[in-house]
């Protein structure tokens, strides 16, 4: 399903393919929700999550862990605030195997890569985080994420349960079966620990929309440093 709705998204091309290949996705997660018979078998399937997320998102706090995960390519990636530096961080939660919620959401995320790319490497970096390390090795997640063409400024992380569930569990997300997550993708800027939360499947917009403002609104080094030496928020 994902390889036939990315190949007519491609066909189309541009940000047109993009919103076409979201159209296409939500139409699957709206039979889900709808309880056609023949998606009750699908990933996601026993638990029931919001289609559609706050546009402007919800407010919320992040502490990232300091740890260790792998990359797509195999390389070791530490996943810290003060490794994304003054950058603001758009990340999402997959896994390979699922066919529903989690094209979806790197259909959006896909949208904010393309429309937001002049602020990538400088002030934007994109993390997807595998909530199935034991099945999605890097190679098995470098095959995913050829299919949303992403580059560089895009970081697809895997790696060992433990420090996966670290940062599952920093983002407000349980380690249990990957098929019970539900669709979880938020933007924020780790240097002062501020986030916006989507739960569903958010407009590309909206994301983007929040995502430029973060970036508009940073503080000035100087005052960020000033506040976390009196402890400030």
């Amino acid at each position: 399903m994902l390889g036939s709705l990315v190949t007519s998204s491609r066909r189309m091309g541009g940000p047109i393919g993009f919103a076409g290949l979201i159209a296409g996705l939500v139409l699957v997660l709206a039979e889900v929700a709808f309880g056609s018979h023949a998606a009750a078998h699908e990933e996601h399937a026993g638990s029931v999550h919001p289609l559609g997320a706050e546009t402007g998102g919800t407010a919320t706090r992040v502490r990232l862990p300091e740890v260790e995960l792998i990359t797509a390519d195999g390389q070791p990636f530490a996943l810290s605030a003060a490794g994304f530096g003054d950058r603001v961080v758009l990340i999402d939660f997959v896994y390979t195997r699922c066919t529903t919620i989690c094209p979806a959401l790197s259909a959006v995320m896909a949208s904010a890569h393309e429309a937001l790319s002049a602020h990538l490497g400088r002030d934007l970096v994109l993390i997807s985080v595998s909530v199935d390390p034991a099945g999605d090795t890097p190679e098995v997640l470098r095959a995913y994420a050829a299919n949303f063409e992403g580059g560089p400024q895009w970081i697809w992380l895997t790696g060992n349960q433990g420090p996966v569930g670290r940062v599952l569990r920093a983002f407000g997300l349980s380690t249990g079966s990957p098929d019970e997550h539900p669709p979880l993708l938020l933007a924020g800027h780790p240097a002062e620990g501020r986030w916006l939360r989507w739960v569903g499947i958010p407009a590309p917009q909206a994301v983007i929309d929040q995502v430029e403002t973060m970036i508009r609104q940073r503080p000035p080094a100087g005052l960020r440093a000033s506040n976390g030496k009196d402890g400030k928020s």
